[in-house]
């Protein structure tokens, strides 16, 4: 792990300490499932110094009582929403990309677990405060409204 104080790319770590580089890939994948590492950017890894909530721990092979399959991020992303945010926000937040937060954005969207509530900002259903949804605007900032002629 002493090798992971600066970002490194896994080639360079297995070189270090004489393992093959599918090896060290398969030791990193696992490092960074625990929370140990994580990727700073494409193929760099570094030593995290912050340990991940205990709802991101959790295997997916968990279950709950009831029989259901854990869902750490969702979790993670519902307690993220204490006002409406876009998917970038909520990002760093829950250690994921953005494309990762937005699809799981876009799933909750559909169960009804968030609502939209603006261009590429979501917030839990029944928010205090947000706009009724006929007011709503979805349209991306400085895009003018669509003229219908008749």
């Amino acid at each position: 792990m002493i090798l992971l104080e600066v970002p490194r790319t896994s080639g360079e770590i297995a070189k270090a300490i004489g393992y093959g580089a599918a090896v060290m890939n398969d030791l990193v994948q696992a490092l960074m499932h625990s929370g140990k590492v994580l990727r700073v950017e494409r193929s760099r890894y570094v030593r995290s110094t912050t340990p991940r909530a205990s709802f991101l721990r959790a295997l997916p092979s968990q279950r709950r009582a009831d029989g259901q399959r854990l869902q750490p991020v969702r979790d993670a992303i519902l307690a993220s929403l204490s006002e409406p945010r876009q998917a970038v926000e909520i990002a760093p937040m829950v250690e994921r990309t953005v494309p990762n937060v937005t699809g799981h954005l876009r799933a909750m969207l559909r169960c009804g677990l968030v609502e939209r509530v603006g261009y590429g900002r979501y917030a839990r259903p029944g928010t205090p405060g947000l706009p009724p949804a006929g007011e709503r605007c979805f349209l991306r900032p400085g895009t003018p409204p669509a003229r219908v002629s008749v």
